[in-house]
């Protein structure tokens, strides 16, 4: 029989045996990540915040646009709709700004984010002059008045998948 990779006796996600980091267990950020340069595929961005307000505003605009459905209901007594097209659009470009706007979607494209934005396109279709698409890009930028801090960490959470495995795994997996 192999050994088992390194990291297959750690939980692969948050267990709730976080803490507060030691002196000692402090670390600094990498170079590329102090300066938000890049976000490379060994980190794991958790949580974006601060982009709420932006939210708020595109989707405010979004919405007296007519990109999104209005914020009160509308009566649809009709049988036959002209409007089906714009609905569903608004819809669907309702749908496409919460995932964007989720905790998920926002630690999911942080990467993009930071390496010239992440877009999404919204398209409100009108019978007569077309559709008419806007894009709204996230981005993010560091915030240089702020330190990095180290506050938390789970020294028994893997984040990423090792390429390779313990030395003592790697022996007991060599032929004899």
């Amino acid at each position: 029989m192999g050994g088992r990779p390194a990291a297959a006796d750690r939980p692969a996600h948050h267990d709730g045996l976080s803490h507060r980091p030691t002196p000692a267990e402090r670390r600094e950020l990498p170079e590329h990540l102090e300066n938000l340069e890049s976000i490379g595929y060994t980190e794991t961005p958790l949580k974006v915040d601060g982009a709420d307000p932006l939210f708020t505003a595109a989707e405010a605009w979004l919405r007296k646009e007519g990109f999104l459905p209005p914020a009160r209901a509308r009566n649809r007594r009709a049988a036959f709709r002209l409007d089906e097209p714009l609905v569903v659009a608004q819809l669907e470009n309702l749908r496409r700004l919460r995932q964007m706007r989720s905790t998920y979607g926002l630690a999911s494209s942080a990467p993009d984010a930071v390496d010239g934005g992440e877009s999404v396109w919204f398209e409100r279709p009108n019978a007569v002059s077309g559709t008419r698409r806007v894009q709204l890009v996230f981005t993010a930028a560091r915030d240089t008045a702020r330190p990095a801090v180290h506050t938390r960490g789970c020294p028994t959470c893997c984040t990423s998948a090792p390429a390779r495995t313990s030395p003592a795994a790697a022996a007991s997996a060599a032929p004899r």
